[in-house]
């Protein structure tokens, strides 16, 4: 849902999805980023519902981001098994600076660094927005086409270009606002019977992501293997202006738990502050006495 609204709603039973992400961690707690998300389809409605929690912690608590979402999906049966689903995300954002926690070079002198002789912290001259806690709406939507073997779509969020901006510096509004954010993407799903393990269906899933954002531009390409209960995946994140890390995961499934875990190894400049690791928890808890039997290609997000 973070990637596409759209795909709100990929499983008939409630799906519970938990994440936690340490950028760089070399950096002590430099960007540690929390989620939690629920979502499920009713067919009576032919729509998928949804709700995810998002908070981000910046500078061990200089800037914290905390985002509530609502997630709507609603499918469209083109017939033999073509579909199409269109999703809109309404959210609340609250974000804040904590000033006390800012350091400037006024407070620092070559001796004792931030602190006097006498012991007491070095004071600033700078001034304090009136405001360091914001709270906005936003808004986003996208679109998803799909069939049993492959899947393109894209989304648009930041449609409402919140002003994020604590210190005014007499920029229009056009700079202040949120710059859009593009994203572009498609995936298949090809079984491989050869590796099938018991009841356990074996796929290969290639997937790829084109984002752009304000002056940025970001590719993902990679694919991802799954063999019983457990998955392995390698991905490239690459910008315009240079390559930016290679992306290995692995992954374990058993009845309605699956857990995987990402490491992003860092190849561009930033290589020396411990890349990124990621672990992601999904609950999807279906009715045991009915057998679902999904004509699409989602099987890597459920």
């Amino acid at each position: 849902m973070h990637l596409n609204p759209a795909f709100t709603g990929n499983t008939f039973g409630p799906k519970v999805a938990l994440n936690y992400r340490n950028q760089w961690p070399n950096l002590p707690q430099a960007y540690v980023t929390y989620a939690v998300s629920y979502d499920q389809f009713f067919k009576k409605y032919n729509s998928g519902f949804g709700m995810s929690i998002l908070s981000d912690n910046a500078g061990r608590g200089i800037f914290t981001t905390n985002k509530i979402a609502l997630d709507y999906a609603y499918a469209i049966n083109l017939g033999k098994d073509n579909y199409v689903k269109i999703g809109i995300e309404p959210s609340i954002t609250q974000s804040r600076l904590n000033w006390n926690k800012l350091v400037f070079g006024d407070q620092i002198n070559g001796e004792n660094g931030t602190i006097t002789p006498g012991g007491s912290n070095l004071p600033g001259f700078e001034n304090e927005p009136d405001n360091t806690n914001m709270v906005f709406f936003d808004f986003g939507v996208g679109g998803l086409y799909y069939n049993k073997t492959f899947y393109v779509g894209g989304s648009v969020k930041h449609l409402t270009a919140p002003d994020v901006q604590l210190i005014e510096s007499g920029k229009s509004a056009s700079i202040r606002g949120v710059p859009l954010r593009v994203t572009a993407h498609a995936g298949a799903q090809f079984y491989v019977p050869s590796l099938n393990i018991k009841r356990n269906k074996a796929y290969f899933a290639p997937q790829f992501m084109y984002m752009h954002q304000g002056p940025f531009d970001q590719f993902i390409l990679g694919g991802s293997l799954d063999i019983g209960v457990i998955s392995f995946g390698t991905w490239f994140r690459h910008a315009i202006a240079n390559s930016d890390a290679l992306i290995g995961t692995v992954g374990y499934e058993q009845d309605f738990f699956r857990i995987e875990y990402s490491f992003d190894f860092t190849v561009s400049g930033l290589g020396n502050q411990g890349g990124a690791h990621e672990i992601g928890i999904v609950m999807t808890f279906e009715d045991q006495n009915r057998p679902v039997s999904y004509n699409d290609c989602f099987e890597i997000f459920r």
